[in-house]
């Protein structure tokens, strides 16, 4: 993510305040399963989401949807059955970021 001058957010790291703002000017955002999606609603309706999922997870499209965001999830596996810590497969991600960043 960062070769592609993403800014990394940890939700419970920071202010509501300071997450408000980083919503609101984000145009791609790529997020775990949980809580943080509610950020969604402070983003523009252009921001595209994308959501990593595991098999236990419903997704956040009815939140994206909602709003209007163009939507995509990824698979994600977790790392074991009471941990929050997930993988995903790197070239599964650039394959869903290259269709969603700006060509050239």
């Amino acid at each position: 993510l960062r070769e592609h001058q993403f800014e990394i957010i940890v939700p419970g790291q920071i202010s509501v305040l300071e997450q408000i703002w980083s919503m609101e000017s984000a145009d791609i955002i790529v997020v775990a399963h949980g809580a943080a999606l509610v950020n969604l609603v402070f983003a523009p309706v252009e921001s595209q989401v994308l959501e990593l999922v595991t098999k236990l997870h419903t997704s956040g499209l009815s939140i994206a949807s909602c709003m209007r965001q163009p939507y995509r999830n990824l698979s994600a596996v977790p790392e074991n059955p009471t941990d929050q810590d997930i993988t995903v497969s790197i070239e599964d991600l650039k394959v869903a970021l290259s269709k969603m960043l700006p060509s050239g």
